[in-house]
């Protein structure tokens, strides 16, 4: 059969994903010949990544995490990561301007990412944020639970 590159792309990278997550006595697939999997960068400071990275269009990988051992509060980060394994915190969340963000952010046509916290911002059950490669982040909404609460 033949597969479209970029579809054969993804089942070679799923693959070799699994085979390092799931024992092969699980029934894991071994991974492709001539794939293997590296670490760029282990979060040794309490964070926790709760969500998938997004790569941006300056082809650096962007995510978050619930927690952050190296900031004062603890309320999470949204992070950058080189390919080459550079990494880099972007925002630290304080509260005010939400916490736990928990949820992928989404890269959007004007080039922004936008994201949510499932906790923060002024009635503390969540804010939708939007943030540029950067870090520069503005405020869009907060949750007050009348008008919904602690997005994921």
């Amino acid at each position: 059969m033949n597969l479209p590159k970029n579809l054969l792309s993804v089942r070679t990278l799923a693959a070799a994903a699994m085979a390092a997550f799931i024992p092969a006595s699980l029934g894991a697939p071994a991974p492709p010949v001539g794939i293997g999997l590296s670490s760029l960068y282990s979060f040794t400071n309490a964070a926790t990544p709760a969500a998938s990275l997004v790569q941006g269009t300056n082809g650096n990988f962007y995510g978050t995490t619930t927690g952050l051992g190296s900031g004062t509060n603890f309320l999470g980060a949204v992070f950058m990561l080189t390919p080459s394994g550079v990494f880099s915190n972007l925002v630290l969340f304080n509260g005010t301007n939400g916490s736990d963000p928990a949820a992928p952010l989404f890269l959007a046509a004007d080039g922004d990412f936008y994201g949510t916290t499932a906790k923060g911002g002024t009635g503390n059950q969540g804010t939708i944020f939007k943030m540029s490669h950067s870090g520069g982040l503005t405020l869009l909404a907060n949750f007050h639970g009348t008008n919904g609460a602690n997005p994921m």
